[in-house]
């Protein structure tokens, strides 16, 4: 009983202690207004004061990496738990809990940007690996790679001659094709570029057409930095269709830009899964998270019903209508993007 009561005594002292430092008058660093409290009512500045001993500063630096984590984890949840849930509860003012939707948004979007860029890379890498396969191999037989390839092809060398000869004919045709398809599109913009009547604008998508083929992942890095800002900008178009079709349910444009943040959110992160998938198994023979991408319409489709409280048919007619028209504004930019990943 004493032991507890000396532990009830110090807890509330240290209570009582931390309710009068949040008491005490301050005066802000910033602005010079003078208050009581934790932050600034004039300028917003936090009333920590950074001139004290490293331990404290790493024990505050923990307890806000900590902060962000439980946020991150709680707002995943309500994205992934129950489409729409997240935009309305972030409408109706219980924000405290969750990260905010542009932060939450940027996130992903540079998670899913990061392993797209990775993952058409390691296909870039494979595809040149392959190419210099085709330019150096001169038989089917020196493309074997295994004992039992070698196998197969000796047995049917011994058995099947005729079809092992056809085998090789194609295959060297296929090279063949391959080989001066790629050389005689280089030749041609080549010699394109060199033309003294093209414009300065067709001069310069003809040079970086030719650096293109010569270092493809840079045009590819390059286009998605650039789809990546695009899908951001193309935001509040989405939100402003999205008004267009309920603006009788949701009457501000915040809550569609909200709603427009979480859809998107929750589109990058399924295919983030999908692409960590194939990073983390790159030789398998089947590909069943593929079928993670109908999870993509089911999500938005639900989002939809719950956010905005309409019937089945109502949300399945504007799904609709708005998935024809998100697809034509989607293509429509990266067509720019990719015109401009060539001309800049």
């Amino acid at each position: 009983m004493k032991i507890s009561g000396i532990f009830s005594r110090n807890k509330g002292s240290r209570t009582k202690s931390k309710n009068n430092e949040s008491d005490r008058p301050v005066t802000c660093s910033n602005c010079g207004t003078h208050y009581s409290g934790n932050f600034c009512p004039h300028c917003g500045q936090s009333s920590k004061d950074f001139n004290r001993p490293f331990r404290i500063l790493i024990y505050d630096f923990m307890g806000s990496m900590f902060a962000f984590d439980a946020r991150f984890f709680k707002t995943m949840k309500a994205v992934i738990a129950a489409p729409g849930r997240f935009s309305a509860n972030y409408i109706e003012g219980k924000r405290m809990s969750y990260m905010p939707p542009l932060q939450f948004y940027v996130f992903i979007s540079f998670v899913f940007f990061l392993l797209l860029n990775i993952k058409t890379g390691s296909f870039i890498s494979e595809a040149t690996n392959k190419l210099s396969e085709i330019q150096a191999d001169s038989t089917l037989v020196d493309s074997a790679k295994t004992a039992q390839q070698i196998k197969e092809l000796t047995y049917t060398l011994k058995n099947e001659p005729d079809s092992l000869e056809k085998k090789i004919t194609k295959h060297q045709k296929n090279k063949t094709s391959a080989i001066n398809s790629i050389k005689l599109l280089q030749k041609t913009l080549i010699k394109q570029s060199k033309n003294p009547n093209n414009t300065p604008y067709k001069k310069r998508i003809l040079q970086n057409a030719i650096r293109l083929m010569d270092y493809p992942e840079m045009f590819v890095s390059k286009t998605l930095r650039y789809l990546s800002w695009s899908m951001f900008l193309l935001m509040p178009v989405f939100a402003f269709w999205l008004w267009a079709f309920f603006h009788k349910t949701r009457k501000f444009f915040l809550g569609h830009l909200i709603f427009s943040l979480e859809s998107l959110s929750a589109t990058f992160l399924i295919f983030s899964v999908m692409l960590a998938v194939k990073l983390i198994f790159p030789h398998k023979t089947i590909a069943p998270e593929n079928y993670l991408f109908w999870l993509v319409p089911l999500y938005i489709w639900l989002g939809l019903k719950k956010f905005y409280h309409r019937s089945a048919w109502n949300t399945t007619y504007k799904f609709i209508l708005l998935s024809f028209i998100y697809f034509f504004t989607t293509m429509i930019t990266a067509s720019v993007v990719f015109i401009l990943s060539i001309y800049i």
